[in-house]
């Protein structure tokens, strides 16, 4: 057992992980329903929304950032070329932050109906981090237009 392929080990772990908060989830929606009531009547027209829907999405997307890492620092530690070669371990943990983040913002809002403007402050926030990390999109020389690219797929993204 020389050389264990850690990358389908964890792919694997992950999958099971996400499948079983998925099928936790729909056992706890039978016997409970956790939904906020909508007391303004707006939003989508229905009088309550779930608020827990990305939960079981955010925990899938988290359990695989971990496996990633823990493959990561293994393959790290063993001399081998692995994602946390050149300082791209910077990358990936911006990444993982944003990804935290862009939850939080999501469940908080879900929970109080924040304002447009304070959930663009978060968006833009998220974008801070990842050009501040070099994590952008790069499509030409001209820095500023992938910069700009960057933040408006950050902010549609999140609002799609």
């Amino acid at each position: 057992m020389e050389h264990i392929n850690y990358s389908t080990l964890f792919f694997l772990v992950s999958l099971v992980f996400a499948f079983s908060l998925l099928v936790f989830h729909f056992l706890l929606k039978r016997k409970t329903t956790l939904k906020k009531k909508n007391e303004t009547g707006e939003r989508f027209a229905i009088q309550s929304k779930p608020i827990i829907g990305g939960t079981v999405f955010f925990a899938s997307v988290i359990s695989a950032i971990i496996c990633v890492f823990i493959n990561g620092l293994l393959q790290y530690n063993t001399n081998e070329s692995g994602i946390f070669t050149n300082g791209q371990l910077i990358e990936f943990i911006a990444l993982a932050v944003c990804c935290i983040l862009a939850f939080g913002m999501g469940y908080i809002d879900d929970v109080n109906n924040f304002s447009p403007l304070f959930k663009l402050i978060f968006q833009l926030i998220c974008s801070a981090i990842l050009i501040t990390t070099d994590v952008h999109i790069a499509t030409s020389d001209n820095i500023f237009l992938n910069y700009a690219l960057t933040v408006f797929w950050v902010v549609g993204i999140m609002n799609s």
